[in-house]
């Protein structure tokens, strides 16, 4: 009897000392690690597995580059920068795979942000109260913009939505500086005040396969914004045109997008897509858009007197190679009186020549000027390769346009290509650009 007592306390014992072993170990495991400094600007935690997160060394930083690795470990995650508000700018390598809660929340001084492609979560809170944010570059794999990503943003008045992400989350813009947002045609849900208070959102396009817009008791996705200050752009009998009425916000039809030679997985996709359904660049059959073919004078001036409302302007033209049934007739008029176009000196207008980039962005500049926009930012051409290939004439508008992110550069942004002819698919682009980040 003595024996078997003596065995029951063992066991007991043995259990009570493997339990408190076993709860130490968790505690070891779960207790947060302190980050381990290496240099002025960053620290890193060890996850463990060969891979490490990358964190703020102090919260007085002002500029941060974060290399690929560190000790032979591979960093994969951004972690704690929060209340850095001071920090500017900061470099991401593009073996970062994730930006986690809150990295970048209260950073009242960053103005701008590249997140490399390689990233595929962006964790909620990751730039809220970021408020002189002004742009942002989402990666092309990321599939949510998470609760409160961008909340309070109030610099950020626009943003391109990659053709990867399924779902807006709760509040993920709310009180943000948007004017105006394109969702792709991948977004299937948009959650509770996603949109709400931002006071300066006047239109949002929805894609035709969206599923899910938040409307009920709790709220909408637009929260407080005034029925007269927003239109919802979206295709009929859809969520998008249900929720509009219901809220009372204008409703705009769009058409299917007919283009047989234009897929979602195109890069000028988006582009094409916003030129068409805003009537500023229209098909050249009525299934076809020709993306590769190049752009001729009298296209472009075609397509900025769309945008600028197609208007009738009196007297004749001085150009004797542009005939009044020509379908570019009223447009060369409309340019030649503005200013927007010149003719050559030989005093033909040649509106069958082709345009090159440089001259694209000449007429933009141009554009821009008669439309009285701020052209005074201009961009640092010396960092393209090809920047002495750009005729002095066109170095002003080619300037302007990468300055404001209406042109961008090829070859991974080595190369401007000033010569190159602009095809239907870069002016497209080229036309989305200005009126996202000039205004139309």
């Amino acid at each position: 009897m003595k024996s078997k007592t003596l065995k029951i306390v063992l066991l007991m014992l043995i259990s009570i000392i493997f339990i408190w072993c076993f709860e130490n170990s968790v505690k070891a495991a779960n207790k947060p690690q302190e980050p381990i400094p290496y240099n002025d600007e960053i620290s890193y935690i060890d996850n463990g597995d060969g891979t490490v997160t990358v964190c703020k060394a102090n919260t007085e930083i002002t500029n941060a580059t974060i290399p690929e690795t560190i000790d032979g470990k591979t960093v994969i995650r951004i972690g704690d920068f929060w209340d850095c508000t001071n920090l500017k700018s900061i470099s991401i390598p593009n073996t970062v795979i994730s930006i986690r809660q809150g990295a970048f929340s209260n950073c009242t001084s960053l103005e701008s942000i590249e997140i490399p492609d390689s990233v595929i979560v962006i964790e909620y809170e990751a730039f809220l109260e970021c408020t002189s944010l002004k742009e942002v570059k989402l990666p092309k794999n990321l599939q949510l913009i998470d609760s409160y990503t961008f909340y309070n943003c109030t610099s950020l008045k626009t943003i391109e939505i990659p053709n990867s992400i399924i779902e807006i989350g709760w509040c993920s813009f709310q009180g943000s500086g948007i004017e105006k947002i394109v969702l792709p045609e991948s977004v299937k849900r948009v959650d509770l005040w996603a949109f709400g208070d931002c006071n300066s959102l006047k239109e949002i396009y929805f894609p035709k396969g969206i599923e899910y817009i938040h409307n009920n008791e709790d709220g909408s996705s637009f929260g407080r914004i005034p029925t007269d200050q927003l239109t919802i752009y979206g295709y009929e009998g859809t969520v998008a045109e249900e929720v509009a009425n219901d809220l009372g916000y204008k409703f705009v039809a769009l058409s299917d997008f007919p283009f047989k030679d234009v897929s979602s997985s195109n890069w000028y996709y988006n582009s094409v897509k916003y030129c068409y359904e805003n009537g500023i660049i229209m098909g050249t059959t009525d299934t076809t858009f020709s993306p590769n073919t190049n752009v001729t004078r009298g296209n472009l001036v075609t397509i900025l007197w769309r945008m600028e409302g197609s208007p009738k302007v009196s007297g004749n033209i001085s150009f004797p190679d542009v005939k009044t049934s020509d379908y570019y007739y009223e447009a060369v008029k409309w340019a030649e009186k503005t200013g927007v176009v010149h003719g050559y000196d030989t005093g033909k207008f040649g509106p069958n020549n082709y345009i090159s980039r440089e001259q694209l962005a000449t007429i933009l500049n141009n554009y821009a000027k008669y439309k009285k926009k701020d052209t005074s930012k201009k961009a640092d051409l010396s960092t393209f390769t090809d920047n002495k290939k750009i005729s002095s004439y066109a170095k002003e508008g080619v300037a302007w346009a990468v300055g404001n992110k209406v042109m961008s550069g090829k070859n991974e942004g080595t190369r401007v290509d000033p010569q190159g002819k602009a095809t239907r698919a870069e002016a497209a682009a080229m036309i989305q650009n200005y009126c996202y980040y000039v205004g139309r």
